[in-house]
């Protein structure tokens, strides 16, 4: 069940709710040090299913901003 904008306090809480899990969390922070270092997104061995992608995608985005 998605988290109340009320509910939300701080950037990681914003985060975990876009993501929906520690573990894309995880996997968002470690593939934006990753883009970094590289300069470009692969996620092709990942094996993501379309909304994960979804959820890593707005989640990169929240962390970038």
């Amino acid at each position: 069940m998605p988290k109340q904008a009320a509910d939300i306090t701080d950037d990681e809480g914003a985060l975990l709710a876009v993501c929906g899990s520690e573990s894309m969390v995880k996997m968002v922070k470690g593939l934006w040090e990753d883009i970094m270092e590289k300069k470009r997104l692969d996620v092709s061995d990942q094996g993501l299913t379309d909304e994960s992608t979804g959820r890593l995608l707005k989640g990169l985005h929240m962390y970038a901003s």
